[in-house]
Order: structure tokens, then C-alpha cells, then sequence
């Protein structure tokens, strides 16, 4: 598991930079939906390691591609955060996305262990996956741009 949770992290710090480049290139908007989406068919195909010859080695890939597709996640928070709010509300708007994180974990947690109780381990995979491909897509849907969004002004 230390390697697992390792090569996670190294992947996660070289990425940053590429992934802020890629934030300021395409919009946080777009950038953070795809890696929302494509974090999430990792997580999924996490739960598939079961299947091949060398589980270790498909882990190790995956929480490779995994740290690397969510580097753009925590840059493009705090993007958001200055795109959308003035600068007076900024403090605010970062405690409630740093909140949310530990909100989520504290919801979420239960629904996996009903899961991994009722089901198996890989089905949290799964079912974790999935919301996280649906959010995703919502995301991509619902979310536009301030420029783009009626009810928001320059103030």
C-alpha cells in the first residue's frame, strides 16, 4: 500500500505545474470536469486489479494515472475561487470547498462500508466511480464560466 499511495503522490507534484498550465489554457470549468470524469474511471478500473496476473503492477499504474489526472483538482478550486468571488468573500468560499472535502469524506464513508459489507471491495470502486463520472458530467453540463453566466456582473 506505501507503494500504491506513493506513486499516487509523485505523480500528483509533478503534475501540478502541467495541470495549471492546462487550467489557464482550457478554463477551470472544462479542465476540472474531464478531470473529475477521468479520475473517476480510475477509481472504477481500481476495482478491477482482481482480474489481471500482476494486481500490484495494474495498482501501481493506476494510482499513477490517478495522481496525475486529479493534479489540477486543488489549483483549479482555488481558481474558481478568484473567478467567481470578489477578492472581500475569498476566505470564505476556500473554507467551505476545504470543508467539503472532510463533509464528503464523512458521508461517503458509511455508504462504502454498506457496500463493501453487502457486496465486495470492488464494488466500492464501482459505485464511488460512477458518482464521481456522473458529478463529472454534470459538471460539464450545469457549470459555465462567470463570463457566460446571466447573473454574474465584473463587481
Amino acid at each position: 500500500m506505501g507503494l500504491a499511495f506513493s506513486v499516487f503522490g509523485i505523480s500528483y507534484v509533478i503534475m501540478q505545474i502541467p495541470g495549471g498550465w492546462l487550467l489557464d489554457k482550457y478554463g477551470s470549468r472544462l479542465v476540472y470536469g474531464c478531470a473529475l470524469i477521468g479520475w473517476s474511471v480510475v477509481t472504477m478500473f481500481q476495482g478491477t486489479i482482481y482480474l489481471f496476473a500482476s494486481p500490484l503492477v495494474v495498482l501501481v499504474i493506476l494510482r499513477l494515472m490517478m495522481g496525475a489526472i486529479e493534479a489540477p483538482a486543488f489549483p483549479a478550486n482555488s481558481r474558481l475561487s478568484v473567478q467567481w468571488f470578489p477578492n472581500k468573500e475569498r476566505g470564505f468560499v476556500t473554507s467551505v470547498y476545504q470543508a467539503a472535502q472532510y463533509i464528503s469524506l464523512g458521508i461517503i464513508t458509511p455508504l462504502m462500508t454498506i457496500i463493501l459489507h453487502n457486496l465486495s471491495w470492488h464494488y466500492v470502486f464501482y459505485y464511488i466511480g460512477a458518482i464521481g463520472v456522473v458529478l463529472g458530467i454534470f459538471w460539464l453540463v450545469k457549470v459555465k464560466d462567470p463570463s457566460h453566466h446571466p447573473k454574474i456582473n465584473p463587481q
